[in-house]
């Protein structure tokens, strides 16, 4: 077993086709073989029935019989009482029988034969195992051994008196039919087996190629080269579903590794900054501002704000890995109708200047982290104040929708440009290229919500038109 584990799949394929192959082959040859027997013995069989049948009924009708041979001098007669016409009849019925080769024997109650021909004498004893059940005016067959050769003998009884009609028949020409058979099959199945393992491994090798460059494949990829793909021609079998899975799975591997070395870039980035400008002022304390009390004061203060700054990055990094996790969301049921005029007090301080309006829908109550669901609201709306002039209108609403609800944050600031929509979401992705911080933000809001939603099993999207606002939807599931 630990053998036939350690072969290649090919070859296991190979050897589980070759091996039904066979079995079906021989289970087909066995059955044509023994049916082929079956019929040969049978028409033999039926033949000597109605040869016997059709002597016995001569015989019987008084139809004119060949006279006797002269009998030798001194011969028995046969039958202790029989008349001589009798015998000469028996014989003139034995000889009658076996015109075509057959042997012929006719023997009484006591298995004494009274009338022979060809191998009658031995085809009496022969006939002794067996016993079939005779029946009067119909012939009986049964097959025996006589001088190592197989004879199918057919028995009738001639009357009332006991004596029996025992005619056998060589098999000799069927089995040689047979033997010549078998050799065919014999060879035809090993021809057959030949072609058909052939065949097998062959087509098994064609099917399973596209796993050795799936191997290849990996193996370049392992190396460090992520650009590699299968690229195997569309079919629609398990192989060709395989390979295009596995080529959706490098491009998704491909993406997360670009996406992180992204990440990783500019958070060192975002992280660089106040780290300098902490370095700065240090350096300027320590050389001669701490006897200037004004200026160590304002250093202090924008050292202070700078350590702010690293800590809140910090929180927001850390959220953004924790709201990855479903785990983290902590679900009961919500009326909304309750939870955004709550949310409204709250965010009318973010808004400052701008005009946050609240658009109700229908009463529904979902599933969903309030806690989670409010700091996804609070970074949709600082975005949109963020990128809103001051007498803008921020409208924030939901509406039911097939399978849960629609939430949306909508404002008719400066929009986003069309390049810019399908990045908004990706940690530290700022529209303008400069990568100017006038809004003070690290670009990590909008991948927080869009981290939080996907953890409640929803999706986040935006449309917008540049100069005309930009609207940001969320559908989460309902009950």
């Amino acid at each position: 077993m630990r053998l036939l584990r350690d072969l290649s799949l090919k070859v296991r394929l190979t050897l589980l086709y070759v091996g039904l192959f066979s079995a079906l082959l021989v289970v087909l040859a066995a059955g044509f073989y023994l049916e082929t027997r079956h019929f040969l013995i049978a028409e033999t069989a039926s033949d000597l029935q109605a040869q016997i049948e059709t002597a016995v009924g001569r015989w019987h009708g008084g139809m004119p019989l060949p006279p006797p041979p002269p009998a030798p001098p001194g011969a028995p007669s046969g039958r202790p009482s029989p008349s001589v016409a009798s015998q000469g009849d028996l014989a003139s019925l034995v000889r009658d029988v076996v015109e075509r080769g057959d042997s012929a024997v006719v023997v009484d109650a006591s298995g004494r034969v009274l009338a022979s021909a060809g191998e009658g004498a031995g085809l009496a004893k022969a006939w002794e195992p067996c016993t079939p059940k005779l029946v009067p005016n119909r012939a009986t067959t049964c097959l025996v051994r006589l001088s190592g050769e197989r004879y199918l003998v057919g028995a009738m009884p001639l009357g009332a008196g006991g004596d029996v009609l025992l005619v056998g028949r060589s098999l000799r020409p069927v089995e040689q039919v047979l033997f010549r058979q078998q050799l065919m099959l014999g060879v035809g199945v090993g021809l057959l087996l030949l072609f058909g393992t052939l065949l097998g491994f062959w087509l098994t090798s064609s099917a399973l190629a596209p796993l050795d460059d799936m191997v290849e494949t990996c193996n370049r990829i392992a190396a460090g080269d992520l650009s590699q793909r299968v690229n195997l021609p569309r079919r629609n079998d398990e192989i060709g579903r395989l390979a295009a899975a596995f080529d959706h799975m490098v491009d998704r591997v491909e993406a997360t590794m670009e996406a992180q070395q992204r990440f990783v870039a500019s958070a060192a980035h975002e992280l660089r900054t106040p780290l300098a400008a902490l370095q700065g002022s240090m350096d300027v304390l320590l050389r001669d501002a701490l006897d200037d009390p004004p200026t160590a004061r304002r250093l202090v203060q924008g050292m202070y704000r700078e350590v702010t700054r690293l800590f809140r990055l910090c929180d927001q990094l850390l959220g953004l890995s924790r709201a990855h996790l479903a785990e983290s969301v902590h679900r009961r049921p919500v009326d909304l109708s309750s939870f955004f005029h709550e949310f409204m007090m709250q965010a009318g301080f973010l808004a400052q200047e701008r005009h946050l309006s609240l658009q109700e829908g229908d009463p529904v109550t979902i599933p969903v982290d309030p806690d989670a669901l409010k700091r996804i609201l609070f970074n949709l709306v600082d975005n949109a104040v963020q990128h809103t002039a001051e007498g803008g209108e921020i409208v924030v609403g939901w509406r039911e929708s097939p399978g849960g609800v629609e939430i949306f944050v909508k404002d008719n600031g400066e929009g986003i440009r069309p390049e810019d929509l399908p990045h908004v979401f990706e940690p530290f992705y700022r529209g303008d290229r400069s990568r100017s911080r006038r809004w003070g933000g690290a670009g990590l809001g909008l991948a927080l919500v869009k981290a939080l939603v996907e953890a409640h099993g929803g999706r986040v999207g935006v449309s917008s038109t540049p100069g005309k606002g930009a609207t940001f939807t969320i559908w989460l599931p309902g009950e």
